[in-house]
């Protein structure tokens, strides 16, 4: 016995509006039963390709060259060496980071303290030793992050502001250094810069998220040069690490 060849229903799916197919007495919509699943996992994986591409056209733009300076490209935990407690606490901590880094559980850090406490050192650090767990991390100072995004005004430049603050938002681990460092003017209402405007709009999209800070401003300082709201928001979950002790980079002169 041959079965009936299904006919077209006079009825809409609820659904996806298409005309419904009337099968063995029963009425279904071919489109959501057998095709809709499909169409939607290769819309998913076409979106993903495009933000992909997106992300490594932008990544391309922090590559080491550019955003670490010459100082910092050969640090590693190994070439850090603590002068007290508090240096060998934050660098038994970052290893700590590295070893137990897991994307679904993010672990915000700021790291506080005077100048030349190894802060940056720590922090390049980590990303080159998550590097080697394949883990994708960006490291740039905050004054070089504004300076790039401006650069994308340029209507010769080869990569959008928005792939840039992408690139931001989506890799594993983003470290901005020196916070604080970048040029910034309140105006007479006592407004934030556009430079602080635009720092928090990529701390707020990193909520959640693997993000390391580093500044040399203190707590109050720090929130004075954020304003109150966006230093709320920044320190939401992060794990502060307070350096302490005397700028290496000056311990040759008072040894000689």
């Amino acid at each position: 016995m041959t079965s009936r060849l299904p006919q077209i229903s006079d009825n809409r799916c609820p659904d996806c509006s298409r005309y419904m197919i009337i099968k063995e007495d029963e009425e279904t919509c071919g489109y959501c039963t057998t095709i809709k699943a499909e169409d939607e996992q290769i819309g998913i994986a076409a979106r993903e390709e495009q933000e992909r591409r997106e992300q490594m056209k932008a990544l391309r733009v922090f590559d080491q060259e550019s955003i670490i300076n010459d100082r910092l490209k050969n640090v590693s935990f190994e070439t850090y060496e603590p002068s007290n407690k508090s240096q060998a606490e934050a660098l038994h901590a970052m290893k700590g980071y590295v070893a137990r880094f897991t994307k679904d559980n993010p672990v915000p850090i700021i790291l506080m303290g005077s100048y030349g406490l190894g802060k940056s050192h720590l922090a390049a650090a980590t990303t080159k030793a998550l590097a080697e767990k394949n883990i994708k991390s960006i490291f740039i100072s905050v004054p070089k992050l504004i300076t790039k995004i401006k650069s994308t005004w340029d209507k010769q430049s080869d990569v959008t502001e928005s792939e840039i603050l992408t690139a931001l938002e989506k890799v594993d681990c983003l470290v901005l250094d020196d916070i604080g460092a970048e040029q910034t003017k309140r105006s007479k209402d006592g407004e934030v810069s556009w430079g602080v405007t635009k720092l928090f709009e990529i701390i707020d999209s990193r909520i959640g998220k693997h993000t390391i800070f580093t500044t040399n401003l203190g707590p109050n300082e720090l929130q004075n040069h954020l304003g109150p709201r966006n230093f709320s928001r920044m320190m939401e979950g992060v794990h502060v690490m307070k350096l302490t002790g005397e700028d290496y980079r000056l311990r040759q002169f008072k040894e000689a």
